[in-house]
Formats: structure tokens, sequence, C-alpha cells
């Protein structure tokens, strides 16, 4: 999966603590950070749990 920054991602199956819709606010060697369009947190994950977890929404 490509991943840009900016980009709205949903997530693929229900997993607890993570928000349904995040965005890619910026993108290093290692990790995502995002926020969450619907709790407004903010979350660094793994590019392999990222994309593990979520999907690209379609525009």
């Amino acid at each position: 999966m490509n991943v840009q920054k900016g980009k709205i991602y949903r997530l693929k199956d229900n997993i607890y603590g993570f928000d349904k819709e995040v965005k890619v606010v910026s993108i290093d060697s290692k990790y995502i950070k995002l926020i969450g369009l619907h709790t407004k947190d903010t979350m660094f994950l793994s590019k392999e749990t990222f994309e593990r977890c979520y999907k690209e929404v379609e525009q």
C-alpha cells in the first residue's frame, strides 16, 4: 500500500481502541502519525500495523 500524507483511511475490521477513520498527518521511516476523524485522538502506528488495519477510502 502506498500511504500518503493528507489522505483518509478507513479501518478494515472493528478493532477496539482504533478510530474508524483517520487522516495521515506525517510519515517517517518507521511510524505513521494519524489523527482520528471522530475522536480527534492522535495515534502513532508502525507501517506494518497500519497496512494490516487500514484501507484507503475511495474518493
